[in-house]
Formats: C-alpha cells, sequence, structure tokens
C-alpha cells in the first residue's frame, strides 16, 4: 500500500476514539470490545499517520514526531532550558489517574495524555527522552493548558494541528464535567449543612441563604422562579435576584418573563405605582436582549411550553406602555422558543415561605447516576 493509500486508510479509522483513549483514564474506557478495537486502532492511525507526514528516512528516533521539523530546528522557539522542561514533564505525569470514576482534572487529563505518548514512544520515564521528544511533550502540555486563542496559534507548531486540538477538546470537556462534579458535591454538601442546622423557629432569610451558597444552583433558582408566591416580598425578591445572575438558565428567565405576561403582573404593578418592579423585570429584558445569559441547560416541560408566548407578552407591553404613558419595552428576542437539556434536579426540599431546607436532600438531587456513592 502506497504512503497515499496508507493515509486514506488511517483518516478512516476515525479520529473520535483515538482522542478519547490517548486522554481518558482506564476506568472510563469501559466499552464494548469492538469500539475499545476501533480506539486502539485508532491510536495507531494518528501515531502512525504523524509517521508517514515525518517520511521514514528521517524516522531515527525513539518517538513518533508531534512538531513540525522547522519548529524545532527554530532558533528562536522560546522554551526553557532541557532540565526545566524535563522537570515540568515529569511533576505533570506525578499526577495520578481518578480511580474513584469522577472524570479526570485537566492536569489529571494532561498526564494521561503525556504517559500514552511516551509508552507509544517506548519511553517509561522522563529521563528517557530525548531533546526533541522534550520540547514536544512540553509545548503540548502547554497547549493543553492554553486558553483557546492560544491553543489554536500553538496548533499550527505540529504536524497535525487538527488532532492536537482535537485532544485538546476532550480535556476541556473532561475538565468541565470534572468542574461540574465537584460544584454539585460541593452544593450537597452545603445544602445538607443547612437542613442539619435546624428546619423549625422563626423564618431564615431566602435570599440570604441563596447566596450563601458555595456556587451557582441553577436547579434551586428554576425551582424557586417558578414556583415562588409574587405576592410574597421575599420570594419575589428572591425570585428577581435569581433572574438577574448572568448563570441563569434561559429557560428560567423565559419561563418567568412567559408567567408574568400570562399574570398581568406588569400592568398591575404599573396601576399601584410599583417603579421597582417595572425596572427589575425591564432589566431582565434588556439583559436578554444583550446576551448575558449564557447558560442554556435546562429544559422546560414541554419543550415548547413558552414557544407561542411572544403575542401574549407583546400585548401586555402595548398595555404597560398605555397604563404609564412611557414607551413602549423592547420585546425579548428570540426567547420565545423550545428549551431542550436535561430535567431541572429536585430542590422541592427547600421551603420559599421558610427559607429553610425543610427535608433531608438526597445525593441523588445533585449527582449524575455515575458518581452515586453505591455506583460502582
Amino acid at each position: 500500500m502506497g504512503l497515499t493509500g496508507q493515509r486514506v486508510f488511517l483518516t478512516g479509522l476515525g479520529l473520535g476514539p483515538a482522542i478519547a483513549v490517548i486522554v481518558l483514564p482506564a476506568s472510563a474506557l469501559a466499552l464494548p470490545v469492538s469500539l475499545a478495537l476501533a480506539g486502539a486502532a485508532s491510536v495507531y492511525a494518528i501515531l502512525s499517520s504523524l509517521r508517514a507526514h515525518a517520511g521514514e528516512s528521517g524516522f531515527a528516533r525513539s518517538g513518533t514526531p508531534l512538531l513540525r521539523a522547522s519548529v524545532l530546528r527554530d532558533p528562536a522557539l522560546d522554551l526553557p532550558d532541557l532540565a526545566t522542561m524535563r522537570g515540568h514533564i515529569a511533576a505533570t505525569l506525578a499526577m495520578h489517574t481518578p480511580r474513584d470514576g469522577k472524570p479526570p482534572l485537566r492536569t489529571q487529563s494532561v498526564a494521561i495524555a503525556l504517559r500514552r505518548i511516551m509508552r507509544a514512544w517506548a519511553c517509561p520515564e522522563p529521563d528517557a527522552l530525548n531533546l526533541e521528544e522534550v520540547t514536544e511533550l512540553f509545548l503540548l502540555d502547554r497547549l493543553l493548558h492554553a486558553p483557546v486563542e492560544d491553543a489554536v496559534e500553538l496548533a499550527e507548531q505540529f504536524r497535525r494541528p487538527d488532532l492536537v486540538l482535537a485532544m485538546r477538546d476532550e480535556v476541556d470537556s473532561q475538565a468541565a464535567r470534572r468542574a461540574e462534579l465537584d460544584r454539585q458535591a460541593a452544593l450537597f454538601r452545603a445544602t445538607a449543612a443547612l437542613w442539619q442546622g435546624g428546619s423549625s423557629g422563626e423564618p431564615e432569610d431566602l435570599l440570604a441563604a441563596l447566596r450563601a451558597l458555595p456556587f451557582a444552583d441553577i436547579d434551586l433558582w428554576h425551582h424557586l422562579v417558578t414556583s415562588h408566591d409574587p405576592q410574597d416580598p421575599a420570594q419575589r425578591s428572591a425570585a428577581l435576584w435569581c433572574l438577574g445572575q448572568p448563570e441563569c438558565d434561559q429557560a428560567t428567565v423565559a419561563a418567568y418573563l412567559s408567567h408574568v405576561a400570562a399574570d398581568g403582573q406588569l400592568q398591575a404593578a404599573a396601576r399601584r405605582g410599583d417603579q421597582a418592579f417595572l425596572d427589575a423585570v425591564l432589566g431582565l429584558i434588556e439583559a436578554w436582549n444583550r446576551g448575558a445569559y449564557g447558560t442554556r441547560e435546562l429544559a422546560l416541560d414541554p419543550a415548547d411550553t413558552v414557544a407561542t408566548d411572544a403575542p401574549r407578552l407583546a400585548a401586555e407591553l402595548d398595555a404597560l406602555a398605555d397604563i404609564t404613558g412611557s414607551a413602549r419595552w423592547p420585546e425579548p428576542r428570540g426567547l420565545f422558543a423550545e428549551y431542550t437539556g436535561r430535567p431541572p434536579r429536585c430542590r422541592a426540599f427547600w421551603c420559599l415561605r421558610t427559607g429553610r431546607v425543610q427535608t433531608r436532600p438526597e445525593p441523588v438531587h445533585f449527582l449524575p447516576p455515575e458518581a452515586l456513592p453505591h455506583a460502582a
């Protein structure tokens, strides 16, 4: 098979499973045999493809070249000395792979990737790497940690920019999953502590309880916004605070504005002179229109719950302008649509009237099934 034919064949093996095999811990690769074999073949495809691009005649070193030859010859390459780079690689490799089923941290994913490349090079320890290999792994480590814009620029130094950027995307994905898992675990601990603190006595300050949580709890915010009593000043203030947070999910904002229009709350507020409430709702619409809400994770049930509500809000805004004699508010662009995603997690153990956690929260309310204590 000629070189061109080899490249076509190797490309056809597929890149997705290969990238996963390189950066995922072994505990996360409990896949069917066929997929596992495809992943192994694809790892071979990546390394062999790099070898083919390098040219067989120049392949005298232990490892398959990752960088373009011109990069290694560039005298302007701004890198630390060999001992410093080798020490950095050794420190990265010292990061332990998670064995509890959790997604790896970014540093752990990078360590997994470097270990597997070294294994393919038959270099068991950093001391066995030559200068070129140390340079390549050091720059790959830098790319896998770099911001997106810098990573794209760094990728041009590699023989296969698409492969190293795909590897970085997988590292990003694993790091994001781990960060979300850690956030939910912290929220569970904080919520459980509130429950253990007692559920009797005078009502707590609901807004203060929300602010005391260690991370944004978009599921709690959705529950509060969609279930609160707008006639209760404390609940209304807490709901508006949730809606004012940039992490608030778009589905939550859409559900709220649809409900406000359906209940005629804007007209009622104008008639009683509640300017603070009107200003708060106008602020939500303006924030929506300038793209302040970047989270679109939650689903509405059904997904098209608010999809046809634009005319109702438009009529409410027309009536509001007539009552106040002020300029008509803008409409929220693109808000009335379908909202698909994951169902909101249960937060019914919060009592919105008292501001307390009234029943025991459970790990299942926060953590994905694979992260629960009984999961194997």
